[in-house]
């Protein structure tokens, strides 16, 4: 910062404010993929072109069907439901489940139309053709809405905000594969003193090593 008159005197926290104050602030930016900006600073507020969940979702293993098939069930007096299907992770049915029958369904599997619930599989007797329920769900208990976690349209985070692992996971929950991130400061660094030794060099009488450098 040459042609400035640097006080003498100050505290540090004076010090700081007065370096910033003459610091020029970074406005170029660059983009990165995404496992490249872990620490960088977002240049563009970020605005989800998806939904997340894309679909409603299963957030156990277990039986997709209809809440009101289940209104009476307990142990003594099992709900029992026709399997029409087996639904995996990845998977997508095309079927409407009707009344009086369900859907063998996985953590993170799309729900089919037709289902307002899931059971978990711990309160069912794990059928195959059919199954027996021993247990009442509320209309979407065990149910992960499409969009539950965020919508489209909306900014998840915004210009400044510092990259961490969360970012960069959420991030790619909406399909970014890059992000605009201001670019690195350039930083010189220095110190002084006639006592200053660097290491790997003899250290003669009323010297030390310079230490404040690293």
């Amino acid at each position: 910062m040459e042609g400035i008159d640097y006080p003498i005197g100050i505290s540090l926290e004076e010090a700081v404010d007065y370096i910033l104050s003459h610091v020029r602030r970074i406005s170029r930016a660059e983009h990165l993929p995404l496992l490249s900006a872990a620490g960088r600073i977002l240049a563009e507020d970020m605005i989800t072109e998806t939904e997340n969940p894309p679909f409603d979702r299963s957030p156990i293993d277990g039986y997709a069907c209809h809440a009101a098939d289940l209104a009476a069930a307990s142990h003594e007096t099992p709900a029992v439901l026709k399997v029409v299907e087996e639904i995996n992770a990845g998977q997508f049915s095309e079927r409407t489940i009707q009344n009086g029958e369900a859907v063998r369904i996985m953590t993170g599997a799309a729900i089919p139309a037709g289902c307002d619930c899931c059971v978990r599989q711990e309160d069912t007797d794990y059928g195959e053709a059919s199954v027996s329920v021993y247990q009442t769900v509320p209309v979407h208990g065990n149910y992960c809405d499409c969009g539950e976690d965020f919508p489209k349209g909306v900014c998840m985070l915004h210009a400044g905000e510092k990259l961490g692992y969360v970012e960069i996971a959420n991030l790619a929950a909406t399909g970014v594969d890059s992000v605009p991130v201001f670019e690195k400061p350039r930083i010189a660094l220095f110190t002084t003193g006639d006592e200053v030794t660097e290491p790997g060099r003899p250290l003669l009488p009323g010297k030390i090593y310079n230490s404040n450098y690293y």
